[in-house]
């Protein structure tokens, strides 16, 4: 379909302009066909306009920076995009211009309609048929009827005039011209020869390259490549080779040359376009050029090699006055024939007079003439022109840069159609233009898949937006365009809002004062509100990014509030609205207006309860929620402190959740009176089943205080009675306030026997009690503990008596009599011939019993006898010691006593000081005891006895422990002068029973001296595992077991099972570490494996921190006083056989792994290294054995130190899931990238490092050669403590030290501190050469399986759990004493617990 141009640019898609031309038909026909044009027109203003008026316009030529137009007079018009006029030539006189002019940038953005002129040639004296560019753009050759061919260069004053003597039609420059010395061109016209023209030795020379064939009509030169068109077709020629490569033939039937030029255009380098009437010619050339090295071309002579195909042809219905290339399509201007039209009509070159010719038109083809698009040009004069009067040119450009019908940004082609009187510009359409051209239309929502390709600047998206919904809002589709309205008004805060300025005057005495007011108001909300459709936008409307005027948000909740269709939704938008945005004051108001209507609804209410919660009125919340009996009522509780506001709800609450309600009524007694309770649960008889929770309350009052409820223990035997009779018995014992007559009443009705029997005995109607006993219940053994226990020898009678016509019963009566009845009373009672089941078997019993009891009473006596003679010779002995009365006299003693016992120490003390002569003291310290030293002082704490001794001793103390020496650090400067500053001094571990019983005699990284094999072992650790490349790698593993545990959590959840956290992490952490060691996951289902696993890596860094006396005093190991070193043997035991299991078991395997070596894979892989240190099988599986250990153990116990922390302090635990929350959201799970974004997550870890870090004492060390600290001197072979607990609790470094504050560290100077031993306030993992190896992974694991764990689920304990033990369990990990144990409840989307 065609379209016109007007002067201001394109007006439409359509004629309708000048729809009285056409038909009704044809405008419906046009209607239906609404194709996007490609192309947009502006026609070139500036001086083309006054050039052309008195002159016109023949030809034209694009640059990379100008543009050259040829005229009638035979001018040459140079001119620039930007309107600056550089120079103007006339005739002979040439004006110098000084420099060189950038003349414009190839922007595509500016506009090229106001082109000025900037330079003119009028060297002419006719026409000018044809101009050329150099590809520089530094030269013009133009060529002209006058016979003459012109050469001006346009920065310089050479200027070359080559005289043809016959008109010339066209003319080529050497593209490489400026560059070249040889200054070719090419030029050819009516006297049918082509010339090549060369700059020689003597001087400028022609070479006629072709001739005979009829006048040269189009010339164009594409880098070697030379092609012309005459009479007879089109031929190509090499210049390179000097050769003619082709020839296409003129096609048949087409106007003389003369009458309709044909048209030639390069589109590459290989391909020609030749447009020739109405004949469409496209080959594709196969040159013999190849690149050289420095990007110039070179040639192989042999014209074998040269081959042309062509690779498309058709035909038109037009005649084509230009042609050009488009991408891989092409641009045609298309010349429309009348029906009149002949070859005659040709042969003028004079304008036509009868004013019918059509407009010209512009029609994009493929090369297989589908046309693409059709543009009708409204060009001045039209009606006069024929064919030949225009020509089209177009701006180089690369064609590498169209792909996918796409040019990229400023390297869009341009397009010049050229008239006598006019030049039009076209260059493709942008983006902007298809996404305006779709709003025409109202195509809104192609335009919003075009804008949300970022294809837009922002205006024309929020145009695209409001566009969009003013046509739903139209159609009535509010649903969809709430919807909407956060992609189409994206974040922009002028999109939602509007911005309006009211003007305000008013007088202040003689003064006029104009006040000027800027008003916000939220356009679409109250669009939508006017319209009352508001809460269909509710859950759209943006509350961040940006966040309206309060005033919208009010309105929205105040709409949903008066509409009873969307009070749920009311709540939810309640709950997800960030509090802070809006006032609830005009909300509270708007739902309390219905709180006593019919309206009022459980939804209302709940929306109700959280306003009230935003507005810190907790007990009017408190109300609502406990009406609506939700199930984190004693959360809310709790958090809020409302046990006064309880009172009220007892009902609601032993609703909700009975066995939280009681306790919690119980706790509070004082105030939660036991009366008021029982008078609301007894007046909620409709409600629920009241009896039953009264008997569930009073039954825990009466075991909490068995008298707090003593007016309603009449009450209490019914309920007893009716729901628990088992518990009826031990509340009649233990009561003494119900009445003993209703009791019995209700037990004989019940038919309670035992306790019918009680009740009796306690009326004192034994008698009665023991006829039920014996006829009732039957039981001859209760009817005697019965009887035994009323101590009455009358009821032993009536026992008897009842019994005598029961044989059995007689029979088990004589066995258990002895001891309250003499057998022989009773036997004499029987009557003669009374058969007794067994009876020589129990004789002989009462016999044997009566024996023993004799025997039993006489050693009794013997034994007290004995005790009474030996307490009275203690006491006779005791007596005659005599008294020290004098204290001096006492004191004397004492003194000699402590001399006595240090003499061996100052001796010993004294040696030294010989030695030590005038060298500096000994860093200050507790004097301990002769040979064990100050072994005693530490306790079964180590790190807590250390700390207290540094308050008194110093940050730097010296113990003699046994026989060695130890240094203690205990504050951040003391541990920096030792690990930093004598880090090389103190790089060996002092030998100890762990590294020679666990560590295979030292043969592991841990333990390993400071040399070759330690630094081995250490690269291939951090290289392939522990390094932070090597983390990235195994990320997908930790993020797998993660899932693992997860989804064995979540199941313990769904059968109402606690969580051991210690189980779940070594379970998981051992199958991380397995699956990059060992290619395996260590254990597939918890079970006695795992366990006992857990338990060996617990007493593994449990005895390996204990302190030996055999390692502190050498002579006595063999003693093993201690018996730790036969513990450590069979441990190790253990530990070897299931590393040599693993071990084995990995090799069987091995030819499996060959394309994915494992860690162990490596390590066997590089047993020998380049310092001829070669790793034994010992030494890899000491290895194992040390990440297997410390990687599970330590930072599981730092992950369990931390949810016990949390769970003691819930704000945190809330504090960091609301971070979680907005960071991750509830429908995935946290991954190790979102760490970053996570900084109260990040805190918690630190904090956490700081108050339990995983090894309160760091690994021993040793110096190697004497040194001096802070004036101290400390002697060779001395052992090194850091204890890092200490630092971490030290008041000078931080504030409020036993305190678990996450955001300590999240601001001030504590902010930067990060675990990784360059912060000595916080080094949980040393510092120093012999840091821990798995400093980087252990703060990733801890991060990682923490925040999973506090995102995923909430917390709580088990219900028989009141209160959470914080005591440590020493070690070479900080165990807790008591493992961590918690109900967990999920909290995210089903889908991410699914492993």
């Amino acid at each position: 379909m065609s379209r016109k141009l007007s002067d201001k640019g394109i007006d439409g898609d359509d004629e309708r302009d000048e729809e009285e031309e056409y038909s009704d038909e044809e405008e419906e026909d046009g209607e239906e066909d609404e194709y996007e044009p490609r192309l947009k027109y502006q026609r070139m203003g500036g001086s083309v306009q006054s050039l052309l008026s008195s002159d016109a316009a023949t030809c034209i030529s694009v640059a990379e920076r100008m543009i050259a137009l040829g005229t009638y007079s035979g001018a040459v018009h140079i001119l620039d995009f930007l309107g600056n006029q550089y120079l103007s030539l006339r005739g002979k006189e040439i004006h110098k211009v000084l420099g060189r002019i950038d003349l414009c940038s190839r922007n595509r953005g500016s506009s090229r309609g106001a082109l000025e002129l900037v330079k003119e040639f009028a060297a002419h004296t006719a026409a000018v048929n044809d101009l050329c560019f150099d590809t520089e753009g530094e030269y013009i050759g133009s060529c002209s009827d006058d016979g003459s061919v012109i050469i001006n260069s346009l920065f310089t004053n050479e200027s070359m005039k080559f005289e043809y003597h016959r008109p010339m039609k066209a003319v080529a420059l050497d593209p490489d011209y400026a560059r070249k010395s040889s200054r070719r061109f090419v030029t050819g016209g009516l006297a049918g020869n082509l010339y090549l023209n060369a700059k020689k030795w003597m001087g400028y020379r022609d070479q006629v390259l072709h001739s005979g064939e009829g006048p040269v009509h189009a010339v164009k030169w594409r880098t070697s490549l030379i092609a012309w068109a005459n009479d007879a077709g089109v031929k190509v020629y090499d210049a390179a080779n000097d050769q003619r490569i082709t020839f296409i033939e003129r096609p048949r039937g087409s106007p003389h040359p003369e009458l309709l030029v044909p048209h030639i255009v390069w589109q590459d380098d290989t391909v020609l376009v030749v447009g020739w009437g109405t004949s469409v010619k496209i080959a594709s050339i196969k040159t013999n050029q190849n690149k050289g090295l420095n990007g110039s071309y070179k040639y192989i002579t042999m014209s074998s090699l040269n081959q042309v195909d062509i690779v498309a042809s058709f035909q038109t219905s037009y005649f084509i006055s230009g042609i050009a290339p488009f991408g891989d399509s092409l641009v045609v201007l298309a010349y429309i024939p009348a029906e009149e039209d002949g070859e005659k009509n040709f042969s003028s070159t004079i304008p036509s007079r009868q004013g019918n010719a059509q407009r010209p038109e512009v029609r994009v083809v493929t090369w297989n003439n589908d046309e693409l698009a059709t543009d009708a040009l409204p060009v001045h004069g039209f009606e006069h022109y024929k064919a030949k009067d225009y020509s089209l040119a177009h701006a180089p450009f690369s064609g590498s840069s169209y792909a996918g019908g796409q040019w990229a940004a400023g390297d869009e082609p341009l397009y010049y159609i050229v008239s006598p009187k006019d030049v039009i510009i076209a260059k493709p359409r942008d983006t902007e233009d298809h996404i305006n051209w779709l709003l025409q239309h109202g195509w809104h929502e192609k335009a919003l898949e075009a804008v949300e390709a970022n294809q837009g600047r922002s205006e024309l998206v929020d145009e695209v937006g409001s566009r969009y919904l003013d046509h739903l809002i139209v159609e009535r589709k509010y649903g969809e365009a709430a919807s909407l309205c956060p992609k189409l008004l994206r974040g922009s805060p002028s999109a939602w809002e509007r911005y309006k300025y009211l003007k305000t005057m008013k007088y202040v005495g003689n003064l006029l004062v104009i006040e000027v007011q800027l008003v916000i108001f939220s356009r679409w909300v109250f669009h939508f509100a006017h319209l009352r459709q508001l809460p269909v936008l509710v859950p759209y409307i943006p509350t961040e990014n940006p966040i309206l005027r309060d005033t919208a948000y009010e309105v929205a909740l105040v709409a949903l509030a008066t509409n009873p269709s969307f009070y749920k939704d009311l709540v939810s938008t309640v709950k997800s609205w960030p509090p802070g945005i809006y006032s609830t004051s005009p909300v509270i108001s708007a739902i309390e207006s219905q709180l006593n209507t019919s309206s009022m609804t459980d939804h209302l209410k709940e929306a109700l309860a959280e306003l009230y919660v935003i507005e810190g009125q907790h007990d009017k919340a408190f109300a609502l929620y406990a009406d609506l009996m939700k199930p984190d009522l004693f959360d809310f509780i709790e958090k809020h402190n409302l046990h006064d506001a309880v009172r009220e709800k007892v009902v609601q609450l032993m609703m909700v959740d009975s066995k939280r309600a009681i306790p919690l009524l119980i706790q509070h007694r004082d105030f939660i009176y036991p009366p008021e309770v029982v008078s609301q649960l007894m007046a909620a008889k409709t409600k629920c089943d009241c009896r039953y929770l009264l008997h569930l309350y009073l039954h825990s009052l009466f075991e909490v205080n068995p008298h707090a409820g003593r007016d309603y223990h009449d009450m209490q035997v019914e309920l007893y009675a009716d729901y628990d009779p088992k518990m009826m018995l031990p509340f009649l014992r233990s009561s003494q306030h119900y009445t003993l007559e209703k009791a019995y009443d209700i037990c004989v009705k019940r038919d309670l026997l035992k306790e019918q029997v009680f009740i009796l005995g306690r009326m004192g109607n034994a008698k009665q009690a023991l006829a039920i006993i014996i006829n009732r219940v039957g039981d001859i053994e209760e009817a005697i503990e019965f009887v035994s226990m009323q101590h009455d020898d009358e009821l032993w009678d009536e026992l008897i008596k009842q019994s005598l016509n029961k044989p059995e019963m007689v029979g088990v009566l004589l066995e258990h009599t002895v001891g309250n009845l003499d057998p022989l009373y009773i036997v004499n009672m029987l009557p003669n011939g009374l058969e007794i089941p067994r009876l020589r078997d129990r004789l002989v019993k009462i016999v044997t019993d009566y024996r023993t009891e004799t025997s039993l009473r006489h050693g009794c006596n013997d034994i007290l006898k004995a005790d009474c003679v030996n307490l009275l010779v203690k006491y006779y002995k005791e007596a005659k010691r005599a008294i020290c009365l004098s204290e001096d006299v006492d004191q004397a003693h004492s003194k000699r006593n402590q001399q006595r016992a240090s003499h061996l120490g100052e001796r010993v003390i004294s040696m030294k000081s010989m030695e030590r002569g005038r060298r500096l003291p000994l860093p200050p310290g507790p004097t301990g005891w002769p040979v064990i030293g100050a072994l005693p002082l530490l306790g079964s704490m180590p790190h807590v006895a250390l700390a207290k001794m540094a308050k008194k001793y110093g940050p730097i103390m010296y113990l003699k422990v046994g026989t060695c020496g130890m240094v203690v650090a205990s504050t951040p400067n003391a541990a920096k002068a030792f690990l930093k500053t004598l880090d090389i001094n103190f790089s060996n571990r002092p030998p100890n029973a762990g590294a020679t019983h666990l560590a295979y005699n030292a043969q592991d990284m841990v333990f390993a001296p400071y040399g070759p094999r330690w630094k081995l072992l250490r690269k291939l650790s951090n290289l392939h595992m522990l390094g932070g490349k090597a983390l990235e790698n195994w990320a997908n593993v930790r993020a797998n077991e993660l899932g693992h545990m997860l989804k064995s959590m979540f199941d313990a959840s769904q059968d109402g099972e606690c969580v051991v956290i210690a189980d779940v992490l070594t379970f998981a952490m051992a199958n991380m570490i397995g699956q990059v060691m060992l290619s395996k996951r260590v254990f597939v289902e918890k079970g006695v494996e795992v366990n006992e696993f857990k338990n060996m890596v617990v007493e593994l860094m449990t005895v390996a921190g204990y302190f030996n006396i055999g390692d502190f005093i050498p002579k006595l190991a063999w003693m093993d006083i201690q018996g730790i070193e036969k513990g450590m043997k069979n441990l190790h035991k253990k530990f070897d056989d299931l590393l040599t299991k693993m071990f084995d078991e990995h090799e069987a395997t091995s030819n499996e792994r060959k394309e994915n070596p494992d860690f162990l894979d490596v390590v066997m892989a590089n047993r020998d290294n380049s310092e001829g240190e070669r790793l034994s099988t010992t030494n890899i599986k000491a290895l194992l054995l040390n990440l297997f250990t410390a990687g599970t153990d330590t930072s599981s116990s730092v992950i369990e130190w931390a949810l016990a922390e949390m769970m003691k302090n819930p704000k945190i635990f809330e504090k960091a899931q609301q971070e979680m929350d907005q960071v991750i959201g509830k429908n995935r799970r946290l991954i190790e990238s979102d760490i970053p974004n996570l900084p109260y997550l990040r805190a918690i870890c630190k904090e956490t490092f700081r108050k339990h870090p995983s090894t309160p004492l760091n690994l021993p060390r040793v110096s190697s050669e004497p040194c001096t600290v802070d004036g101290y001197y400390i002697p060779k072979n001395t052992r090194l403590s850091v204890n890092i607990w200490a630092i971490g609790r030290d008041p000078d470094v931080w504030e409020n030290p036993l305190e678990f504050t996450p955001e300590r560290f999240l601001s001030g100077k504590n902010a930067k501190i990060e675990p990784r031993g360059n912060d000595f306030e916080l080094i949980p993992f040393g510092a120093g050469r012999r840091i821990c190896a798995g400093t980087r992974m252990g703060i990733v694991m801890v991060e990682y399986i923490l925040g999973t764990l506090v995102h995923s689920f909430d917390w709580k304990l088990p219900n028989n759990v009141i209160d959470i033990n914080m005591e440590e369990s020493f070690g070479l990990a900080l165990q807790k004493a008591v493992p961590l144990e918690a109900m967990v409840t999920p909290r995210l989307s089903l889908d991410v617990y699914r492993c």
